[in-house]
């Protein structure tokens, strides 16, 4: 399901970066200030999305990422 939506974003000319799990997507907005949304699975190993979704509204600072 990554690779098919990762696909289908790139063919709409937006640069995509994939991660592992919730704790490497932390790790990937801590590093990149330019990211402005966020397509999140709920069935992640180490931190599922749910998880990964209340960590990042739970910091002001990613206000401005959209979480779809």
């Amino acid at each position: 399901m990554l690779r098919l939506s990762c696909s289908y974003v790139q063919t709409n000319d937006i640069e995509v970066a994939e991660v592992e799990d919730g704790f490497d997507g932390l790790e990937k907005l801590q590093s990149d200030s330019n990211i402005e949304f966020a397509l999140v699975d709920w069935d992640m190993p180490r931190m599922n999305g749910l998880e990964f979704v209340e960590t990042i509204r739970s910091d002001s600072e990613y206000n401005n990422v959209t979480l779809i």
